[in-house]
């Protein structure tokens, strides 16, 4: 009897050795919002923003539910709060879109997820099948990376089931719910730290409202009418030589419209910019229109490549400028800056 408990504890740790040796696969996600919507992200109890972004990218985290509390800015300088569950698979990368329509409570909705790991080109693959992030969307580093943000633990749910009294039923568009049960209407009030009753300038940023950097006019990151974003009008902006576009054939609304909705069909971002980059092949389109075509990539490196390709085929480089309040980073914004500036020169 002994022997065959023995043998049968023995052959129990063989089976689950496997699960001990190798931890499990982990899970990338990206949060954005609909339409440029500046937003506030606390991810399974951690805050991942510092004041407002459009843009969140998160990785290496644990496989399974996670917590994602938004927090949007309302025209008269409070605030509407909105909490989510979202559920990440093992080695997907999950983009989720944030959805701010006027009269309509906000919702969470998923749109694509891609395998992390496998043997396609680009930053899909680093040489040993490893996941290459992209460029970092607006903090200036990747969350869960050396250096910057570790990635948050797992976040832990009460006993009772109830989830702290946020409903989550189920939203339109197979979004994720809002929170009827939250105080207020799912609201609440102004912000205490912030003279305006909204969110308050960066303490580190001497340029006034916008994210700052010490070394650059204004703080890098200048009020805009939409309440944040690159800012255009330092010294630095300045139109740059007419491109060759006036050789291509003019895209219509109605083509931007198909090419917009071509490359959202696309899962993966560097089957987006491929899509993205046929559409204008032998094409010129409008500085609004080409910002719009960028806003459907959410990979900053491929909204990098994508831009400093399309400079070419923009009918108003005068307008070029306005690119670059897609841009969460001002690294990327520099990056495209300097490429069309070195083949202007050429």
């Amino acid at each position: 009897m002994k022997k065959a408990l023995l043998l049968g504890l023995v052959g129990w740790l063989l089976a689950a050795a496997p699960a001990f040796a190798y931890p499990p696969v982990p899970a990338n996600v990206n949060f954005t919002s609909e339409r440029g919507v500046p937003f506030g992200l606390v991810f399974d109890g951690r805050p991942l923003t510092r004041g407002m972004a459009r843009q969140v990218h998160v990785d290496r985290l644990l496989p399974g539910q996670h917590w994602a509390d938004f927090t949007v800015p309302t025209a008269y300088g409070g605030a509407t709060r909105f909490r989510s569950r979202v559920w990440l698979q093992p080695g997907l990368e999950t983009t989720f879109v944030l959805v701010t329509r006027p009269g309509q409570p906000l919702y969470l909705q998923q749109v694509n997820a891609v395998a992390l790991y496998g043997g396609g080109p680009g930053y899909y693959n680093n040489g040993g099948g490893r996941y290459n992030a992209p460029a970092p969307y607006g903090q200036g580093g990747s969350y869960g990376n050396p250096g910057s943000y570790p990635a948050p633990a797992p976040y832990g749910t009460d006993d009772d089931d109830n989830d702290d009294g946020y409903n989550n039923a189920p939203a339109p568009n197979g979004g994720y719910g809002t929170n009827p049960n939250y105080p207020n209407g799912g609201s609440y009030g102004t912000n205490p730290n912030s003279p305006n009753g909204g969110y308050g300038s960066n303490p580190n940023s001497p340029g006034g409202p916008g994210y700052g950097t010490p070394n650059t006019p204004n703080g890098g990151y200048g009020p805009t009418p939409n309440g944040g974003g690159y800012n255009n009008n330092g010294p630095t902006r300045a139109p740059y030589p007419a491109p060759a576009a006036s050789s291509y054939r003019s895209l219509a609304p109605q083509d931007v419209d198909v090419l917009v909705r071509t490359v959202q069909a696309r899962i993966a971002e560097a089957s987006k910019l491929s899509a993205a980059k046929d559409g204008l092949a032998q094409r010129s389109l409008r500085t609004d229109e080409l910002s719009r075509l960028l806003r459907t990539i959410n990979s900053e490196a491929c909204r990098i490549d994508l831009a400093t390709f399309a400079y070419s085929h923009v009918s108003d480089p005068e307008n070029f400028n306005r690119v670059y309040e897609v841009f969460e980073t001002e690294s990327g914004a520099r990056a495209v800056e300097a490429a069309v500036a070195g083949a202007s020169r050429r």
